[in-house]
């Protein structure tokens, strides 16, 4: 677990920096008492300003700065994040407190917390849509919306479920290969090619029976190839991965040819400290395309809502987009916005909002011979 505080502002600092229009007329629109609570993060209860018929970034900035300092959990990738909170502290003079986990033990502290009734954190973000339906069921988030989040009136519908909105995309639809062993023309081209005799012993791909978002993608294959589809799979003697990382990192080191399921997003990492690896650039099947959403909700009890709201209407624009997307080549939820090296979503590109059921995962897990 990491915790850090970025860009921590004295009274002076808050004073000097107003980055944007928005900002020196509110502040100039302020009393000096406020002013001085808002520079020194003084603990004073935000007003929320949800439920009023057209929310502006104006009205959430006055409600941001009379709050505590805005906490964040979430499991994205850190380089991303010290990004963002960087230009948004830049831009808005509102302090953030951001602890990075692992995405397992994330869920699990909020959890703990959210049935504790103590949550600590105004917004957080999880590629895990079971964590937002859960939550939304339990009542652990506050609605979003387009009338509580300005930005979000240019989020396509598809990106909105279990009282939370999407902001990034992970794809789990392309083929992670090695340049050394396959040439640009032996590069896969569908799903259903790993059956194909050659890849045997020679492919890696995520294990989808701790990664509920990868069991979703074999159902999804079961239901357009059939179970015949998986049992072909199941004897190509597949090396099945905890995670995106170690399958890119096996596919460089040469130990496995191809990554079924991968994305720019695994081989990002990769490539950031091995800019020569031998890795194809990534493939983006024809006949699937399917990937998850990197949602981010607002705590009911969050002590600062509309730091939090503000956040993530900042962080659906252009600039938030770029900065969420670049380190990991993530493509946008903005089809406006492209970020270099990422793969923008297709008309038929389909969302993972849910999880498989336990029984039918227990069938697939044994069609793929994983039992």
């Amino acid at each position: 677990m990491m915790s850090f505080t970025l860009g921590k502002k004295s009274g002076s600092s808050h004073s000097r920096r107003r980055s944007r229009g928005v900002v020196a007329a509110i502040v100039a629109g302020l009393s000096l008492a406020l002013v001085l609570a808002g520079c020194a993060g003084a603990p004073a209860k935000s007003n929320d300003v949800s439920g009023s018929k057209k929310v502006t970034e104006a009205s959430l900035l006055k409600s941001a700065l009379a709050g505590p300092p805005l906490s964040i959990y979430g499991a994205v990738n850190p380089t991303s994040m010290a990004n963002m909170i960087k230009a948004f502290e830049a831009e808005y003079n509102v302090n953030v407190v951001y602890t990075d986990l692992v995405q397992g033990p994330m869920i699990a502290r909020y959890t703990a917390e959210a049935q504790a009734g103590n949550v600590k954190a105004d917004l957080v973000f999880s590629g895990d849509p079971t964590f937002f339906n859960d939550g939304a069921s339990a009542k652990w988030f506050q609605p979003v919306n387009t009338k509580d989040i300005p930005n979000a009136r240019e989020l396509p519908k598809q990106y909105f479920y279990g009282n939370s909105l999407g902001v990034g995309v992970q794809r789990l639809d392309g083929v992670i290969t090695n340049s050394k062993s396959v040439s640009s023309s032996e590069v896969p081209k569908t799903w259903k090619s790993i059956t194909d005799p050659k890849w045997q012993g020679q492919v890696a791909a995520l294990d989808p029976r701790p990664i509920s978002v990868a069991m979703y993608v074999w159902e999804e294959l079961d239901k357009k190839y059939g179970d015949k589809f998986l049992e072909g799979v199941a004897k190509q003697n597949v090396e099945w991965t905890p995670s995106g990382l170690p399958g890119a990192e096996a596919i460089a080191a040469g130990e496995k040819k191809a990554f079924y399921g991968g994305s720019q997003g695994f081989t990002a990492p990769v490539l950031a400290t091995a800019p020569n690896a031998n890795l194809n650039p990534v493939h983006i099947f024809s006949d699937l395309h399917i990937g998850y959403i990197w949602n981010a909700g607002v705590s009911k009890n969050s002590p600062n809502p509309a730091a939090a709201k503000l956040f993530l209407s900042w962080l659906l624009t252009p600039q938030g987009q770029r900065l969420m997307g670049s380190a990991s080549d993530q493509p946008s939820v903005l089809p406006n916005v492209v970020i270099n090296g990422a793969v923008a979503p297709e008309k038929d590109f389909f969302v993972i909002k849910g999880s498989v059921s336990t029984a039918e995962g227990q069938r697939l897990t044994q069609l793929l011979g994983l039992q």
